[in-house]
């Protein structure tokens, strides 16, 4: 049993917002914008980012249904 690869359950959420609050820092330091336009920015890309994965994984799992 590998335990060590098991995530605490604080652990999961701070996975799932860093790279959220990573891009929005990034954005409001390097344009020094405000933060509803930075806020609105990002999540736009996650939005898209969601949508595009999500239509990927659909995309992929009817092909393979088809292919059997």
């Amino acid at each position: 049993m590998c335990h060590y690869l098991h995530l605490n359950d604080w652990f999961e959420p701070v996975l799932f917002f860093l790279p959220a609050v990573y891009f929005y820092l990034a954005l409001r330091n390097n344009f020094g914008q405000p933060w509803p336009k930075t806020l609105a920015k990002v999540l736009l890309m996650i939005v898209t980012y969601g949508l595009v994965l999500g239509i990927s994984m659909v995309a992929s799992a009817l092909v393979s249904v088809f292919m059997l």
